[in-house]
């Protein structure tokens, strides 16, 4: 209970390369980061690849890759347009799973 609201960041590198703030955007970054392929994975399921010839598999991965680009675009403005307008934080993976729907 004691730590409670408090973030504690372990790290080896020494404060002349870089500073705590910095410690602290880059693992907000990372964070971020993982967040994006956890929704790759489990809303468009990236990871799944059946074994098929080079070339078509090159074809899905594109596909998918522009899937996400899209499906992205839709979601942060989605995301941005329910904080303006309504005041109201959406989350990643939800929203995801709103827009995957539509598009496929």
């Amino acid at each position: 209970m004691e730590l409670l609201g408090i973030s504690m960041y372990i790290t080896n590198i020494e404060q002349e390369v870089l500073s705590a703030k910095q410690v602290y955007e880059l693992y907000a970054l990372r964070c971020q980061i993982e967040i994006i392929f956890k929704t790759w994975k489990s809303v468009f399921h990236i990871h799944a690849v059946k074994q098929v010839k080079i070339e078509r598999f090159q074809c899905q991965l594109y596909g998918k890759l522009i899937l996400l680009l899209l499906s992205s675009s839709v979601m942060f403005k989605m995301r941005t347009l329910a904080m303006e307008n309504k005041e109201l934080e959406a989350s990643e993976m939800r929203v995801s799973e709103i827009v995957h729907g539509y598009i496929v």
